[in-house]
């Protein structure tokens, strides 16, 4: 979708990442939980950076820390 340039999805995505951001860093950071409090802060800033770029460059490492720090949280979740 970021490639299309559907730029009228970018406002929903940005509220969803501060949002993620926000709240589910600070749930697990109030619960001593640093590792998947870092994974998300890394998920949310690729995703709301995604958003940002304009060059294929920066914006291709954004999406790949975005989708690296959802990734990590989501083992993290399951292991």
């Amino acid at each position: 979708m970021f490639l299309l340039g559907m730029i009228s999805l970018y406002p929903f995505i940005r509220f969803r990442t501060v949002f993620g951001l926000g709240f589910l860093g600070i749930v697990l950071i109030a619960q001593n939980q640093y590792a998947p409090a870092l994974a998300i802060a890394a998920g949310s800033f690729g995703l709301y950076f995604s958003t940002i770029f304009l060059c294929y460059i920066p914006l291709a490492l954004a999406a790949l820390s975005g989708v690296g720090g959802k990734a990590l949280l989501t083992t993290m979740a399951y292991l």
